[in-house]
């Protein structure tokens, strides 16, 4: 029984690896730069922003409660090369800045 709630968790994971892989690409292919602005603070690039954004979206989460899941599943921050979590306000200032005007 243990086995198959592995083999699960395996198929879950690969799941959100092959969503954000695709977001990760397309993310890549809009053009849209590293950072926004050469004196910024480069603790996370826009591309990983975006993408945990776009993930969020997927997922249907809120901003605090999808941090706290990003906080323990070790998949995605191995996905998008994070070395520490942002803070969800930093997702809501980021999202403000991809809002049409």
């Amino acid at each position: 029984m243990a086995n198959r709630n592995k083999e699960h968790y395996f198929f879950s994971d690969q799941k959100y690896i092959c969503f954000l892989t695709s977001c990760q690409n397309a993310v890549r292919l809009t053009g849209v730069p590293e950072y926004s602005s050469p004196y910024s603070r480069k603790d996370f690039t826009q591309h990983q922003l975006l993408t945990l954004l776009l993930f969020k979206e997927y997922l249907g989460a809120h901003y605090r409660d999808f941090v706290q899941l990003v906080e323990i599943m070790d998949i995605i921050q191995e996905q998008l090369h994070l070395h520490e979590i942002p803070h969800y306000s930093t997702l809501c200032t980021q999202n403000g800045f991809l809002q049409p005007s």
